[in-house]
């Protein structure tokens, strides 16, 4: 084929999906309009039925140009970038190889060691990867990008055991809670942190909340709870990428640096910002 690309088509969304479990795509193109769904739908279902893995793109391509609130909710729903008329080939051919070499290095970063072998979830090494080319991404299209780091403050001497359960329930919530368009790494032995796109302040402050009411409510039982063991969380955003340029392994130090904050200054509330002295309650 042209480029170097072969192409396999499926014309409707379950089709779709099927292809996607066999062939393992390096990348996916979507329509908006399909004749059994609708793009988004499909979307999401690629992602939440583990079709691909997260480091396929998928391109969503809508028949006019999207608002920004569109744009948000396609990445919401897995999407990595809305295709829309006019489309310039050579443009559209430039863009799918760089999608290409990210995933590529994705796949590498797995096999090189920059994945955590507990949880799934990138370590250290890959978030920062990751973080870069999200702060690219961020610049280019003049969009917020927010890191969210939780984790968990051992007060005094604790049980190894329940510190043990308390980050299993959270990388399972993390699992099942995150959103398909947010990176997950873990950071440390007790901590996460998410790097969220298209994610403003307020937006950061409402996903770190929903993510720690999922995990108390996990954590509810009387043998769960262990007075040693509090949620702290910490975060930091750029509300426009291109006017505020910010490399991306810089945002993880900066929430990371928050989510510090919040642990020394437990009266202080359990969500701290970078930027900001006063904490989310």
């Amino acid at each position: 084929m042209p480029n170097g690309y072969a192409v396999l088509r499926a014309f409707t969304g379950a089709n779709g999906l099927e292809r996607a479990r066999l062939h393992t795509p390096d990348v996916v193109i979507v329509a908006q309009s399909l004749p059994d769904t609708d793009g988004l739908t499909l979307c999401r279902a690629l992602r939440d039925q583990r079709a691909l893995s997260d480091r396929v793109p998928v391109l969503l391509h809508l028949p006019e140009r999207p608002t920004r609130a569109e744009r948000l909710t396609a990445l919401r729903a897995g999407a990595w970038e809305v295709l829309a008329p006019p489309i310039d080939a050579e443009e559209l051919i430039l863009r799918l190889e760089s999608y290409v070499r990210a995933k590529v290095d994705g796949d590498r970063a797995q096999e090189t060691g920059l994945v955590d072998a507990a949880t799934h979830f990138y370590n250290a090494s890959g978030l920062e990867f990751r973080a870069a080319e999200l702060a690219a991404w961020a610049q280019r299209h003049a969009e917020p990008l927010s890191c969210v780091v939780l984790g968990f403050a051992r007060a005094g001497t604790s049980d190894d055991a329940k510190v043990a359960h308390a980050v299993d329930t959270m990388t399972d919530i993390l699992r099942r809670s995150g959103r398909t368009s947010d990176v997950i790494g873990r950071t440390g032995p007790t901590q996460f942190a998410v790097l969220a796109p298209g994610t403003d302040r307020a937006a950061a402050v409402q996903l770190a909340e929903r993510l720690a009411t999922a995990l108390r409510s996990a954590l509810s039982s009387p043998q769960d709870i262990h007075p040693s063991v509090e949620l702290r969380g910490g975060y930091d955003t750029v509300a426009d990428a291109r006017d505020t340029p910010l490399k991306g392994p810089e945002l993880i130090t900066r929430a990371t640096l928050a989510f510090s904050r919040a642990r020394v200054e437990q009266n202080g509330g359990w969500l701290r910002s970078f930027g900001t002295p006063t904490a989310a309650m």
